[in-house]
């Protein structure tokens, strides 16, 4: 098991790019959930933007 700090978001961007190209619903799912463990923070309202932007990305793709 591998635990990373949740404040080095640039670590974490770089596995989310991974995810995401893998398996993008549960890449989406595991970052909602991330959010809502992640503490008060400056970066919790950038994971929300982020959770944002892969749900438009998400709804586009369906409608096409």
């Amino acid at each position: 098991m591998v635990y990373l700090n949740p404040y080095d978001i640039k670590t974490l961007n770089i596995l989310l790019q991974a995810y995401f190209k893998y398996n993008f619903n549960e890449a989406l799912a595991w970052t909602e959930e991330f959010y809502q463990k992640l503490p008060n923070s400056k970066y919790k309202s950038d994971i929300k933007k982020q959770i944002e932007l892969y749900k438009q990305i998400q709804q586009n793709a369906v409608n096409q």
